[in-house]
């Protein structure tokens, strides 16, 4: 459950910055889709660590 609220959280953010970012910055194309791709790297490699974070802490303990 927390992971489903944490990869909302990072979506939300990440739609935000990709919306915004244009109007903001008065973004050419090209300058946009970079913006959305990075904006999709950040987010796939902030879910990613998240989970790994989650994996390990929960491994950790059922160890103990």
């Amino acid at each position: 459950m927390q992971i489903r609220r944490f990869n909302k959280l990072i979506e939300c953010l990440g739609l935000l910055a990709i919306f915004i970012a244009p109007a903001y910055f008065s973004l050419s194309l090209t300058e946009y889709l970079l913006v959305v791709f990075g904006g999709s790297t950040i987010q796939i490699l902030a879910k990613h660590l998240y989970r790994k974070h989650r994996f390990r802490k929960s491994k950790l303990a059922t160890t103990r």
